[in-house]
């Protein structure tokens, strides 16, 4: 079916406490594959040492309020949603194109990904 991946293509799991997920996009080959990294976690927090809630954006003033607004979950998002659309749409790119999402890019699951 298009835009589905193979099994093994895409693994997840965890390591040093945190998750991460690997797709790979198969390409006419393997030489010179293109990674594309990112991190996905949402570091915790306490309410109790913010002015406003952490975890509920708020935009006051032009001014973007909240504990990861500005964080690569767009980014993240975008670069899913073209790789399942080039993928629907049948294109074989030239290269495998392998997406690493970690956890966190401060802990151990950035050494690994």
């Amino acid at each position: 079916m298009a835009g589905r991946f193979a099994p093994g293509d895409i693994v997840g799991g965890e390591v040093g406490g945190e998750g991460y997920l690997i797709a790979t996009y198969r390409g006419a080959s393997s030489d010179k594959s293109i990674l594309i990294s990112d991190h996905i976690d949402v570091v915790e927090t306490l309410e109790k040492d913010w002015e406003r809630p952490p975890f509920k954006p708020l935009v006051e003033n032009g001014y973007m309020f909240g504990r990861g607004v500005e964080d690569v979950k767009f980014d993240v998002a975008a670069v899913i949603v073209t790789l399942k659309r080039l993928k629907t749409e049948g294109f074989k790119p030239a290269t495998d194109n392998v997406l690493v999402l970690s956890g966190d890019e401060e802990t151990a699951s950035a050494r690994y990904s």
